[in-house]
């Protein structure tokens, strides 16, 4: 099944009808055992490229419901480094790849739980530096894993680092991090690593942005 939804300049930020057919698929609803056709009722499109959309589901009863879903992609970007000129470089390299969202700071890891307990935002990644002091990233990471609430929140954890040994890399994904990344000897080679996680969580559908 292929659906073509043709935005307008106009709609962007309002809630706006799809150009779909009233309804555009028939599926079993194994939960209810019972047909289920669904409908996207309404498209939200929003500058910073996040979008929602509202679905209505009728079952065979004559039964209906709505359902919304929101993908998130311009979250704020948590960068945990107690390097602040490492800091400062990454926030510049990732304002010249033209990423928009906001970039918080932390010294440490103890600051972003912190963080992540008190907030309500949808972070879109973590950058974490392995080698930091109170705690390092890999404690950090076992932190978050141990915490339920922090855990649900399924933000995608990356490490960039200066260096990666291979003990540390086989801990990280033991602790099942996102990736684990150099930062590299030079701009070029920071940037093009930046470049690639960057693009990659942009892409890819994760609970977080759902």
């Amino acid at each position: 099944m292929s659906c073509h939804y043709q935005p307008l300049k106009s709609s962007i930020g309002k809630s706006v009808a799809c150009r779909l057919p009233p309804i555009v698929a028939s599926r079993s609803n194994r939960a209810h055992n019972r047909c289920c056709r669904f409908a996207i009722t309404a498209v939200n499109l929003r500058p910073e490229g996040d979008f929602s959309f509202r679905v209505m589901f009728v079952y065979s009863n004559g039964n209906a419901r709505f359902a919304s879903c929101e993908l998130v992609k311009s979250g704020p970007i948590l960068l945990v480094d107690d390097d602040g000129d490492d800091r400062q470089l990454v926030e510049s390299v990732c304002r010249s790849l033209q990423y928009k969202n906001p970039i918080v700071h932390f010294e440490n890891g103890l600051q972003l739980v912190d963080y992540l307990r008190a907030t309500t935002e949808k972070p879109f990644l973590i950058l974490c530096d392995i080698n930091m002091p109170l705690i390092n990233g890999l404690e950090l990471r076992r932190k978050i894993d141990e915490d339920e609430a922090l855990r649900r929140k399924s933000i995608p954890f990356v490490f960039f680092s200066t260096k990666a040994l291979q003990r540390e890399v086989t801990e990280a994904y033991e602790l099942t991090v996102q990736g684990f990344f150099e930062k590299g000897d030079n701009l070029e080679q920071l940037t093009v690593r930046l470049r690639l996680i960057l693009e990659y969580w942009t892409n890819c559908h994760h609970p977080n942005a759902l």
